[in-house]
C-alpha cells in the first residue's frame, strides 16, 4: 500500500515547517507557546500537528536557533535567539512581553560578581516582572 509521500516529501515538508516556525518566531515581541503557534498557522491556513512543532522546536533548541523560557504555570514558551532580555507576564492573562534594559543588566552583573566573591558560579540570570497588561488594566 503506497501512501501517496516518499520520505523525500515528508523531509521537504518539515525543514519548511521549521523555517516557518524559525520566521514566526523571529518576527515576533514575545515569545510564544506551541498553542499560540498553532493558532498563527491556522490563520496562515497551515494545520501542522502539535507533535511536529514539538520536534521542530526540539531541534531548533539543539541548533540553538530557539530557546525555551519557562515562566511558571507549566506553559513552556519559545523565543528565537536573540539579544538578551528579560520578561513582564500578565497575572490575569497570562500575557507576555520582552523588555531589555541596560541599566538592569549592569545591575545584573554587580549581582553575579558579588554571587562569585560568595562562592557561588551563576550560569544564567532571568528576571520575570509580573504584573498587570495594559488590556487587563482596563477590564
Amino acid at each position: 500500500m503506497q501512501l501517496g509521500c516518499t520520505n523525500l516529501s515528508i523531509e521537504k515538508y518539515m525543514i519548511s515547517l521549521q523555517a516557518e516556525i524559525e520566521r514566526i518566531l523571529s518576527e515576533s515581541h514575545e515569545p510564544l507557546s506551541v498553542p499560540d503557534l498553532i493558532a498563527l498557522f491556522k490563520k496562515l491556513g497551515r494545520t501542522p500537528h502539535k507533535t511536529s512543532i514539538y520536534r521542530n522546536l526540539e531541534k531548533m533548541i539543539a541548533e540553538e536557533s530557539v530557546e525555551e523560557v519557562l515562566l511558571g504555570a507549566g506553559v513552556v514558551y519559545y523565543e528565537y535567539k536573540g539579544l538578551h532580555h528579560h520578561h513582564a507576564q500578565c497575572n490575569t492573562c497570562s500575557a507576555v512581553v520582552c523588555i531589555a534594559n541596560d541599566l538592569l543588566e549592569k545591575g545584573m552583573e554587580h549581582l553575579e560578581r558579588a554571587a562569585k566573591k560568595s562562592g557561588f558560579i551563576p550560569s544564567e540570570h532571568h528576571v520575570i516582572l509580573r504584573g498587570t497588561c495594559t488590556a487587563c488594566q482596563g477590564a
